[in-house]
């Protein structure tokens, strides 16, 4: 095919200064049943289903499969268009570089791939096999290259009010928050029950801990020390069950927390933004994500320690216990402190903006 025919079948988009269209189409295909017709047919019509199908994806889900991969950082999801076409915005010249690196390095496509085409799609649109390739082209590289380049010293600010899906990115945090107060409410109350728990917590793990044992390094050590003691006389294991049950709600907690604030935060474009509210969106995604890092089974829980629950534990046991016990009050503090920061967000959008 020559240059010109390539042109003529690219599907096309009104570009604005520092955009680039990422074209998804349809490498390979095969049809679940046999009276599909011709191959060729079959690749014709399905990528106008996989359009309908995927055009009108939450692009906080988009852009939280790429902030999983700590890829595409400055790059905000706007919008996907009929040729299947999503268009991009480049914050600053950086997220271009960026973005293109990695479709140079062919990592777009598995990614879209792992977010679009799950069995269930396929099997709704009588698919064995799809896959799905992602382009981004020179020409509106080079063009956007320059754009950024022309504005790198600009102080061009947004209106939110002329930014549909921003907007919609800070509803879903607000109804989301609504529900994240209910949750610190509950979780709360779990952990003054763990404090009321607590020198039983400690007087059993010491009571029937190996002569070896000299600290517990790390969540899944505790899970391996669990399995040992449980059965023993006088052993009662409700306060470690409730322990590691108030844990597993704190990791989904977290786990919606990125969903539903960071990711859809990440789809703000940032000049639309004061400086403080960029710093406090930088700052619960730093927050949101060491948390979750805590909590993870090979964790070193040596390192972690809440000061005033420090006092609660006699010094001889910091080393034991103080990691393991600091865990709940550090995670709890720290999901109030997001929610929070949530409102100081929201405090600063200009008056007359209508979300």
């Amino acid at each position: 095919m020559t240059d010109q025919e390539k042109k003529s079948v690219r599907p096309v988009f009104q570009r604005k200064a520092g955009q680039l269209g990422v074209y998804i189409d349809i490498y390979e295909t095969t049809a679940l049943s046999k009276d599909a017709g011709s191959a060729h047919f079959f690749l014709m019509t399905m990528l106008e289903k996989l359009y309908d199908e995927i055009k009108d994806t939450d692009l906080s889900i988009i852009k939280g499969a790429f902030e999983r991969q700590n890829l595409l950082e400055g790059i905000i999801f706007e919008k996907m268009e009929k040729g299947i076409i999503l268009i991009v915005t480049c914050e600053n010249i950086d997220a271009l570089t960026n973005i293109w690196a990695c479709h140079k390095k062919n990592e777009i496509a598995p990614i879209l791939q792992s977010t679009f085409i799950t069995e269930s799609l396929k099997k709704k649109l009588d698919a064995k096999t799809l896959t799905i390739r992602a382009k981004i082209y020179d020409d509106e590289y080079k063009f956007c290259c320059d754009e950024l380049l022309a504005m790198k010293t600009s102080n061009l600010t947004l209106d939110l009010n002329n930014l549909e899906n921003d907007r919609k990115m800070l509803r879903m945090i607000k109804t989301f928050q609504e529900k994240l107060g209910n949750e610190i409410y509950k979780i709360k109350d779990e952990e003054q029950k763990f404090h009321q728990d607590l020198g039983e917590f400690i007087l059993i793990i010491k009571r029937n801990m190996p002569a070896n044992m000299t600290d517990i390094k790390s969540l899944s050590g505790f899970k391996s020390y669990l399995k040992e003691i449980k059965g023993k006389p006088n052993t009662k294991m409700v306060v470690f069950e409730a322990y590691m049950s108030l844990l597993e709600r704190l990791g989904d907690i977290l786990s919606d927390i990125e969903r539903f604030v960071c990711h859809p935060f990440a789809e703000i474009h940032s000049k639309c933004e004061t400086e403080n509210q960029r710093k406090v969106k930088k700052e619960i995604k730093r927050s949101c994500c060491e948390m979750q890092n805590n909590l993870k089974m090979d964790n070193n829980l040596t390192k972690l320690q809440h000061l005033e629950w420090k006092k609660k534990i006699v010094a001889r046991d910091h080393k034991l216990v103080l990691g393991l016990v600091s865990l709940v009050p550090l995670t709890v503090d720290g999901i109030s402190e997001i929610d929070q920061s949530i409102d100081e967000y929201f405090s600063g959008i200009k008056p007359g903006v209508k979300l």
